[in-house]
């Protein structure tokens, strides 16, 4: 896949979810590095190793660590209706993660991106509609859904947020590789609030309840942190199993 720069120029985004993605140039047109924002090297203390990071009002928070969470119950994703009775939307829930430090519980610096997927609609043995799961290198159809990020445990601002883009590079799970190249941005309007960027290794995929976001309903929006810990020891789900799941509608 071309790599391709986001940002709230090259975005087009509406409260109910309909998200454009353009190409702006090659890694050569990136604007450069302006260096340490304010306070930098406070805010990444003890950091040694980041494979990417989030900026926020000037200030870049760097991370070690990502993974992902996915909408499910009894180890199972739920695929969930995102339209309406009469047009249905079937897509899946997913929550990124990008923390510094061995586990996004207490982390110095931490962010959260929620997006949904589409679904493959298909039909079983037995005759019955259901649905397969589509992963994120999988299709472009991918659709912001929440964002929330805290440094030293005090949430970051994100006034008016309404507008948001994720990215895809790449993105490898299989039994032996996780990893993944992609990037984020989220503003008020065409005002950038928060950024992000990750490329290497994730921890994996881990099936979770994440019905307090789906409260929220449609379009962008900013929550309350998850309470779920993710870190090298969480039980992950198996490439195979979430491939091979046959998922009907919850």
């Amino acid at each position: 896949m071309k790599k391709m720069f986001l940002s709230l120029a090259t975005i087009a985004f509406v409260a109910t979810g309909a998200l454009t993605v353009t190409s702006c140039g090659s890694d050569d047109s990136a604007a450069p590095n302006p260096g340490p924002g304010p306070g930098e090297e406070d805010i990444n203390e003890g950091i040694v190793n980041p494979l990417g990071s989030f900026k926020h009002e000037g200030n870049e928070y760097k991370v070690e660590n990502s993974g992902f969470f996915l909408h499910g119950a009894n180890n199972a994703p739920v695929v969930i209706n995102f339209g309406t009775e009469a047009e249905p939307e079937y897509r899946s829930l997913w929550v990124g993660l990008i923390f510094s430090g061995e586990t996004n519980q207490g982390a110095r610096n931490y962010m959260e991106y929620g997006f949904t997927l589409p679904t493959e609609e298909t039909t079983n043995d037995q005759g019955e509609t259901v649905y397969m799961l589509i992963f994120p290198n999988e299709t472009e159809d991918i659709v912001p859904y929440h964002v929330y990020a805290m440094h030293k445990e005090e949430a970051l601002g994100l006034p008016g947020l309404n507008a948001g883009g994720i990215l895809f590079n790449t993105f490898v799970f299989t039994e032996t590789e996780a990893t993944m190249d992609n990037s984020s941005v989220w503003g008020a309007g065409e005002t950038e609030l928060i950024s992000h960027t990750y490329s290497g290794e994730f921890l994996g995929i881990t099936i979770t309840d994440l019905s307090s976001l789906l409260s929220k309903g449609k379009g962008v929006t900013v929550n309350n942190k998850i309470n779920y810990t993710m870190s090298a020891s969480t039980n992950m789900a198996n490439i195979q199993d979430l491939k091979n799941l046959e998922l009907k509608v919850k």
